[in-house]
């Protein structure tokens, strides 16, 4: 029997005695408690309803109101920064992609994804979806215009897409697009996009020619390129300086904001009809109409909203009531009024929204009808239960509590007390400790839960003894001092994200005394990463004492690797390089690696290291192919680093990235290569914020005197 079944027996025991004359004497007062509650009830529930309905379709209302102020906000946010930035001078010139490249897949950029038109549509077949990127904007032309002729306009445009990627960061889901459109007609649009039509004028989108420097909003308009519907809010922005005066714009899906939790929690009957609608004259020019741009069926889930491709009518039998209630949206008054909706006579309330848009309710009277009744029973049981549970606590509660408690600790303490010697026992060291008990109820499971979690805390701890020691040999592998190869400068370091990592460098001579140097990412992490990492590194120092280059002694070691661990499917990136100081020529190998890089600090380039070649340990049959650079000018600087230096991710989840990696070598590629090293340390450790890294990070700088 179960612990729980225990102590009910128990309490029911020590209850039943009082709590029979207290019951006998409660129950004479139930009726007419009863028959009090139930007049009340029955004569306020359903005005006391309609009032709710009401309050409950203008909270609705406002909590889509506040979502348009919260956008206000962050427009006006963005009006001061691009007051700001378009003042000023022009920011470097960028890569710039056009509406027209997303529709191109040559010129179309490489991060791209495909966004269907609506959530069920998923392929990609024309007209059914467009291209998108959130990592760069869309510029727009209008029709007549050059792009060199408006060059500059479009440089200061650019500078915005960093306060638009914070500003979609910050509204996520709600926010379609942000836009800036200028007084000649050039536009840029994030997220990026294609799927403009033809024909295509920034100037002649609704609202913009008429818009001033505060908020103003436009819509619903159903977007005939993502068959969306949208609310947009625009403000004209007048920079100092030599900025173009420019209109700001954020695109609000309609539908995002219906779902909204906040909103979705007011209704969830299976019997209620929402609706986002605008009084229209009927479509035979007779009589009113409503204009739904989104609804939401009854399903008993209140979070299901349709999104509509194109505006519907609804039109009901009453032409009187459905005037009425034109007229109230018209003049954004809330209220409630009774109309047929589909044949079924209904309560609509109704709350102005925006402009001449209202959210409605329609809830058949028939469920209105119910909800007295239903109430009513609903607090006639209330009522009885709770007379019941007073009277019993009131009495018997307390004794039965004290003796339940009294009688259940003792027996519950003696295991517990078991438990608690073998825990100490185990603490001082003694993995031989078992508790010998048997209780008949669930203790019995956390008994055997400890029995069986002894010998695998032993087991644990012996292999993170093993990992200390595997992590010890491993770090004994890798160089412990810089060789003093003459016309060289070198330097490296490899920091393990776990105990023991993957990632492995190398400095050594050929048969022929050449300098080699090798950086490798071996893949996963842990034990097996090492044992590949440090059967590479012997395999490779034995082949370099024979003759032959590099693209031979890959080759060799690349087969040793395949027959060793190919069946587990582990593999190695490398890149080997050899260097003749004297000539200032460089020769490589790269087998699947990362380029390395190749800088000149007196002009300031950078070239990458490529070539051909898989990883090692895939293909047995793979052949390598030795590159060369030089003669190269003194000072040149090789960098030669695994992804863990770019996949570092900040706090905000941003990678670090090549762009930022070619910035710190920039900056230090005059000083000693071991001070470049630590700089670039010190770069990573800085922009992930003091977080461990995710991945291993090695490199290795190497400069020509």
């Amino acid at each position: 029997m179960k612990l729980r079944s225990k102590f009910f027996l128990v309490l029911v025991i020590f209850s039943l005695l009082p709590l029979g004359g207290v019951v006998w004497i409660e129950r004479r007062e139930i009726a007419r408690l009863e028959a009090e509650i139930s007049a009340a009830v029955r004569r306020q529930m359903l005005a006391l309803w309609r009032q709710i309905l009401r309050l409950s379709t203008e909270d609705s209302a406002a909590i889509i109101q506040m979502s348009k102020r919260s956008f206000e906000f962050a427009l006006a946010a963005l009006a001061r920064e691009a007051e700001t930035v378009l003042g000023e001078e022009p920011p470097a010139r960028v890569e710039v992609f056009f509406a027209s490249d997303f529709d191109d897949p040559f010129h179309r950029p490489p991060e791209s994804q495909w966004r269907p038109t609506t959530a069920e549509e998923s392929d990609s077949a024309e007209g059914r979806g467009y291209w998108v990127s959130h990592r760069r904007p869309a510029v727009l032309l209008a029709p007549g215009l050059s792009a060199e002729s408006v060059r500059e306009e479009i440089d200061r445009l650019t500078g915005l897409q960093e306060a638009f990627r914070e500003l979609a960061q910050r509204l996520g889901p709600l926010l379609h697009a942000a836009f800036a459109v200028t007084e000649s007609g050039v536009q840029i649009v994030y997220p990026g996009r294609g799927g403009f039509p033809a024909g295509y004028d920034p100037l002649g989108r609704p609202g913009v020619l008429d818009a001033t420097g505060e908020p103003r909003w436009i819509g619903p308009v159903v977007e005939a390129g993502s068959r969306r519907a949208l609310l947009t809010v625009l403000q004209r922005v007048s920079p100092a300086g030599a900025g173009p005066e420019t209109v700001l714009g954020l695109e609000v899906l309609l539908s995002e904001v219906l779902r909204s939790e906040a909103l979705a929690t007011l209704w969830r009957s299976a019997s209620v009809s929402s609706f986002l609608a605008e009084a229209v004259p009927a479509a035979d020019g007779r009589g009113e109409g409503l204009l739904v741009f989104a609804r939401r069926e009854g399903d008993g889930r209140g979070t299901h909203w349709d999104e509509l491709p194109a505006p519907e009518t609804l039109q009901e039998a009453d032409p009187e009531a459905l005037r009425r209630l034109a007229e109230a949206i018209r003049e954004r008054r809330s209220g409630l009024l009774e109309m047929n909706f589909r044949g079924e006579p209904c309560l609509w309330a109704h709350a102005p929204v925006h402009g001449g848009l209202a959210f409605l309710v329609a809830v058949p009277l028939a469920v209105v009808a119910q909800l007295p009744e239903r109430a009513a029973a609903a607090i006639e049981a209330f009522t009885r239960e709770e007379i019941w549970i007073v009277s019993a606590a009131a009495v018997g509660a307390v004794l039965v509590a004290v003796a339940a408690a009294w009688i259940g600790a003792q027996r519950f303490a003696r295991p517990m007390a078991a438990l608690a010697e073998a825990a100490a026992a185990l603490s001082r060291g003694r993995f031989d400790v078992r508790v010998d008990l048997r209780t008949g109820d669930e203790r019995d499971r956390v008994i055997e839960a400890f029995n069986a979690m002894v010998p695998k805390l032993e087991e644990h701890l012996r292999m993170r003894d093993g990992l200390l020691l595997a992590s010890e040999v491993q770090q004994k592998l890798l160089p412990h001092r810089t060789p003093a190869w003459p016309g060289l400068e070198v330097a490296g370091v490899s920091l393990s994200c776990d105990e023991t990592g993957g990632d492995y460098y190398d400095f050594f001579e050929d048969a022929s005394g050449t300098p080699c140097v090798a950086v490798a990412d071996v893949s996963g992490h842990g034990i097996p990463a090492a044992l590949l990492m440090a059967t590479a590194r012997a395999t490779l120092r034995m082949r370099a004492l024979a003759a032959g280059g590099g693209a031979a002694m890959l080759g060799d070691v690349n087969r040793r690797l395949a027959e060793d661990f190919g069946e587990s499917g582990a593999f190695m990136t490398m890149f080997f390089v050899s260097v003749d100081a004297e000539r200032r020529i460089l020769r490589w190998v790269r087998a699947g690696h990362t380029p390395a890089l190749l800088f000149d600090p007196f002009s300031g380039r950078f070239r990458e290291l490529r070539g051909v070649g898989v990883p090692l340990g895939v293909d047995p049959r793979a052949v390598f192919v030795e590159e060369s650079a030089g003669p190269l000018p003194a000072g040149s600087l090789l960098f030669i680093g695994t992804d863990g230096i770019w996949e570092t991710a900040g706090p905000g989840g941003e990678f670090f990235g090549p762009l930022r990696l070619r910035e710190v070598i920039a900056r230090h590629g005059r000083a000693p290569v071991q001070a470049l090293v630590q700089a670039v340390v010190r770069e990573l450790e800085g922009f992930s914020a003091g977080k461990r890294f995710a991945d291993d990070v090695t490199m290795v700088a190497l400069r020509l005197l």
